[in-house]
């Protein structure tokens, strides 16, 4: 059978830390299976959050900011790009310009639809 074209490939050792798991699922009674995959599956979603934030933070201290003054100086920025971007003509000229344009194009059609073949 063929592989996918657009399939990736896992990262190296996803076999074994999978195997490694579900084996450990194995020694738990089938009763409390269920429960105890799902707790598990929990706990690693808030390990990886974890060290995620901790990278984060690791990285703003080598820049010498922290979070804080970091979501600060992008909330300001957003304002600033915000207040900065105005448009050079007024919208209510413009709809007056359209209307304008199309009363003329109704007054004075093209050439090319009065020809008859």
């Amino acid at each position: 059978m063929a592989k996918q074209a657009g399939a990736t490939r896992a990262p190296r050792g996803t076999k074994i830390l999978i195997k490694a798991f579900f084996d450990a699922a194995d020694q738990v009674p089938e009763p409390q299976r269920a429960e105890v995959v799902k707790a598990a599956l929990g706990g690693i979603r808030e390990q990886i959050a974890a060290m995620r934030a901790k990278q984060k933070a690791a990285k703003l201290k080598a820049r010498g900011t922290t979070a804080k003054t970091a979501k600060k100086a992008a909330s300001e920025k957003k304002v600033a790009r915000k207040t900065s971007v105005r448009p050079a003509v007024r919208p209510s000229f413009l709809l007056a310009l359209t209307i304008n344009w199309r009363k003329s194009r109704e007054n004075h059609p093209e050439p090319s639809e009065n020809v008859a073949m």
